[in-house]
């Protein structure tokens, strides 16, 4: 879980009102503690329809962020509108596939927020 990643003692959620990680008793039935124990999502699955120029204002992408997962796997296709901003300059900039015949599928990876705490 995300609590033992981040080396998080249970007691941190029980504060927060959260009994998902107190330890089980001799009595309890493990199946029935695994169940009620709390979850993180580590998966999330995003689609950003193509916006027409003139419906930009009315009808955005995303707003600019950063993402604060683990990683970020992107699948750009032709259409565009995936932009990566460059600290240095203080621009966004469009991420563009690499031209080819169509065949190739191609994926960028973004290194998140989570892996910056390192």
């Amino acid at each position: 879980s995300i609590m033992h990643i981040l080396n998080l003692p249970p007691i941190f959620l029980r504060e927060q009102g959260c009994s998902c990680y107190d330890a089980p008793s001799s009595s309890s039935n493990p199946l029935s503690f695994q169940q009620k124990s709390c979850s993180v999502d580590l998966l999330r699955v995003f689609r950003y329809d193509t916006v027409q120029p003139h419906e930009q204002l009315t009808n955005p992408g995303s707003s600019p962020h950063t993402d604060w997962g683990t990683m970020t796997i992107v699948w750009q296709d032709t259409a565009g509108g995936l932009q990566m901003y460059c600290h240095e300059h203080k621009t966004w900039n469009d991420v563009v596939p690499k031209d080819d015949d169509g065949q190739v599928i191609r994926f960028f990876v973004h290194v998140g927020d989570f892996l910056s705490l390192a």
